[in-house]
């Protein structure tokens, strides 16, 4: 029973995902805000027939119609209301993956109300306590309302817990398959073995049923409109992977949806990756017209980011040289020994899909190292101009009466004035001393 009265966000998201443009616009936004990047995710469109026009957030191509999915069950399917049903996490898996996909069905909430999570594509055909029988008497107008493309069914459980026979489940089943093709003579079955239940009794029964869909898959196997076996059952465990025994908690949803879509994805058209956008490089430092002097020191900081992907390495140059490297963050390399000359500066990202960058040229220079001091200088003639001859570190000086040199002026002694710091007593004397 449909309830009467929802959650106001419930119908707001049921309203915009009726769309298919508009609930795959809903989702690169829910997507990329989960992502931002990130990281970077694996970006693909759908590559099929023209048909109407659905946006496809991977790579913005609206040339390609959803394939429309009918998820087909009872409570499992369904899920309560304030849970999210394996349908969640596997629509998500789908539209990350970059699949192009519609769940179609004439229920859009859970039993009782909305799911924990309503943002994703809500339609089904799940039905809360319904056995296949039940199930059947509404397919056709289901079938031919909706014409899905690929149908998956998971039903049985309640034929098993309320006493139906195998044989009885397995020809409405059957006929389950019969309608669907009637109304899309191409649907493709992926036909699940149910998972398991904590009662002993019923889980005898479910293996019974189990054990016959295998041969039922085969007989209704044909070109054109496969039966495929999905088994939900090898690795489910009703003890840890449901919250009563009976329907799945988050951790048996989330397995279910992974075995769900390891089997869809063989029938879905296949997805190339959208282009891979180039990545982003500034060079801060060092800035344009710095000066240095050589030989230099120069520190190269560069900021880079793809939006789509992963930078995998920054060079840096001066003209067509190349320098040096970074593979990791902080971005950076040092240039030691640098020599004299006017350079133009560049920095150059590379992603991970191999596309390049190269940042905007900062131009320097570096000047010419000064001259350096003498090193061999040789003492060449000393005079202590009012004074004897002395020795100064090991040079001779010449005193007051030495030729060959005039001077201006009276000499002029002071013995007393106090030197600070002090020094030797030749030198005291000299500085003593002034011409």
């Amino acid at each position: 029973m449909r309830p009467a009265r929802v959650a106001s966000h419930a119908l707001l998201f049921h309203f915009l995902f009726r769309s298919p443009l508009l609930r795959s616009i809903i989702t690169c936004c829910v997507v990329l805000g989960a992502v931002a990047g990130a990281t970077g995710a694996n970006n693909r469109r759908v590559r099929g027939n023209s048909a109407p026009p659905a946006f496809n957030c991977a790579s913005l191509h609206l040339d390609t119609a959803p394939v429309k999915i009918m998820p087909i069950g009872n409570s499992i399917t369904q899920a309560a209301a304030g849970r999210n049903s394996y349908r969640r996490p596997l629509w998500q898996k789908l539209t990350t993956a970059g699949y192009n996909v519609d769940f179609v069905g004439s229920v859009n909430l859970n039993y009782g109300g909305p799911p924990l999570n309503p943002d994703f594509d809500m339609d089904h055909e799940g039905h809360w306590g319904w056995r296949a029988d039940q199930l059947l008497a509404g397919m056709a107008n289901w079938a031919k309302t909706y014409r899905p493309d690929i149908a998956l069914l998971h039903v049985g459980t309640n034929d098993m817990f309320q006493g139906h026979s195998v044989s009885s489940t397995l020809d409405e089943i059957s006929q389950l398959i019969d309608t669907l093709r009637a109304a899309n003579p191409g649907v493709t079955i992926l036909l699940a073995t149910l998972i398991p239940a904590a009662n002993v009794e019923y889980n005898l029964r479910i293996n019974e049923l189990n054990s016959a869909l295998p041969g039922l898959a085969t007989a209704k196997n044909r070109a054109g409109s496969p039966v495929v076996l999905v088994n939900q059952n090898a690795g489910f465990n009703a003890a840890s992977d449901t919250y009563d025994g009976t329907h799945p908690n988050s951790l048996g949803e989330n397995k279910m949806a992974n075995v769900w879509y390891n089997s869809l994805v063989q029938f879905l058209p296949p997805v190339e990756p959208s282009p891979n956008m180039p990545p982003g490089i500034s060079l801060m430092t060092p800035a344009s017209n710095d000066t240095y002097t050589a030989p230099a020191s120069i520190s190269f900081t560069a900021t880079a980011s793809d939006n789509d992907g992963q930078v995998t390495k920054v060079e840096f140059f001066a003209g067509a040289l190349k320098l040096g490297e970074s593979t990791a963050a902080p971005w950076s390399f040092t240039w030691n020994n640098a020599s004299e000359g006017n350079y133009a500066l560049t920095a150059r990202v590379t992603d991970n899909g191999g596309a390049a960058t190269t940042s905007e040229p900062v131009g320097i220079t570096i000047r010419p190292a000064p001259a350096p001091a003498p090193t061999d200088t040789v003492f060449y003639r000393g005079i202590n101009l009012n004074g004897d001859a002395i020795t100064l570190d090991g040079n001779n000086w010449a005193g007051k009466t030495a030729t060959n040199y005039t001077t201006n002026g009276g000499g002029f002694v002071n013995t007393t004035m106090a030197l600070v710091p002090s020094t030797d007593q030749t030198r005291t004397a000299m500085i003593r001393s002034s011409v």
